[in-house]
């Protein structure tokens, strides 16, 4: 008999940042500033948290300091297409902050790079 997967991943932190984004719409600020923390030391260590820190801030409806990491992301790694389809990212699209970041990073704003 095959056993279903595990919904769980193997990763403890794997999709924090969407629990802190889940958290914080439901009000409770306080534990996803604590995720926050979290992410935030991952950066301090040397690891990518600048996305995971981004959706974080957009759930606390903190677009600047969303926009201020997802700029670093870009002049580090860049940015990913899946910024296009996130549907956390979806309140961010129509700034034009969001818009002069995704011409310096080459992408245009209808889904195409």
């Amino acid at each position: 008999m095959v056993r279903p997967r595990a919904l769980i991943p193997d990763e403890p932190s794997a999709l924090i940042e969407y629990r802190a984004y889940a958290l914080a719409r439901m009000g409770r600020e306080a534990e996803a500033r604590e995720i926050l923390g979290v992410l935030e030391q991952r950066l301090k260590e040397g690891k990518p948290a600048e996305l995971a820190i981004s959706m974080v801030y957009i759930g606390l409806h903190e677009y600047d300091k969303a926009m201020d990491a997802l700029e670093r992301l870009n002049a580090g790694e860049g940015l990913d297409l899946e910024i296009f389809v996130d549907p956390c990212v979806k309140e961010l699209r129509k700034l034009p902050r969001f818009q002069t970041l995704l011409e310096k990073a080459g992408m245009k704003a209808d889904g195409k790079a």
